[in-house]
């Protein structure tokens, strides 16, 4: 299936009235993460196509760019945390991935081009202009999209049955923990702002403290400019 701007959301399995991501059936564990953490990637990429012709200034361009950048980071951090301590979880207990890392070596060589450009944007390299930025998107983004909602099907409830409760609970850990050591002010920041609480409580599965932290301290009080373009504010309230 072909894919285009404004970029559909995944439909995340239904897992009830939980607490805690450790509350969660273990089957549905990593596709309800998974699809949340794959409608952050959309949230970033429509924000991206649709704040791109808007920008007035040359500071609204460098914000938009260290925006943009932050997408990069997170999108980065999600690729190697599913490479590195997921894939061979799967793997070893008989889940064929070869198709989703295949994926992801295609859509990698025009992500880098369009990393390349705002970096470039961003430190006055390079004029900025919104067309440009739009097609670099789209020649990375339409792959991506498209991966991102094919590889739910590899992680169903009947496919991740193969695995016991116990080695899901160690594989989320580990998720958690890599997740935990990414930069919070723009990484984390990032997962956080292109999350819709009401549609996903309680992702992201971090611990309450974190979360405490990340609301009341670095997301209130470290306001870096380029967030005014991220879907959601600081309390969740969807920006109009």
């Amino acid at each position: 299936m072909s894919y285009s701007p404004p970029y559909p959301l995944c439909q995340a399995p239904d897992i009830g009235n939980v607490k805690s991501g450790n509350d969660i059936e273990h089957t549905k564990r990593l596709g309800w993460d998974m699809a949340n953490a794959h409608n952050v990637l959309f949230h970033g990429l429509n924000a991206m196509y649709n704040n791109a012709p808007n920008l007035r200034t040359r500071k609204d361009e460098v914000h938009f760019a260290n925006y943009c950048l932050c997408f990069a980071g997170f999108l980065h951090e999600h690729h190697d945390i599913e490479e590195k301590l997921v894939f061979p979880i799967l793997r070893e207990h008989g889940l064929d991935m070869t198709k989703n890392s295949a994926e992801h070596e295609a859509f990698l060589p025009t992500f880098g081009e369009f990393e390349t450009y705002v970096t470039t944007v961003r430190d006055g390299k390079e004029e900025y202009d919104a067309d440009k930025l739009r097609a670099l998107l789209r020649a990375f983004a339409d792959t991506l999209v498209a991966h991102l909602h094919d590889e739910m099907s590899t992680i169903t409830p009947e496919q991740m049955s193969k695995l016991d409760k116990p080695t899901v609970a160690a594989m989320m850990d580990a998720v958690m923990k890599g997740a935990m050591s990414s930069p919070p002010l723009t990484v984390g920041a990032f997962a956080f702002l292109h999350t819709d609480p009401k549609a996903s409580p309680p992702w992201p599965c971090a611990p309450a403290p974190a979360v405490w932290i990340m609301k009341n301290i670095f997301l209130r009080w470290h306001k870096n400019d380029y967030w005014r373009f991220a879907p959601f504010d600081i309390n969740g309230q969807p920006r109009t």
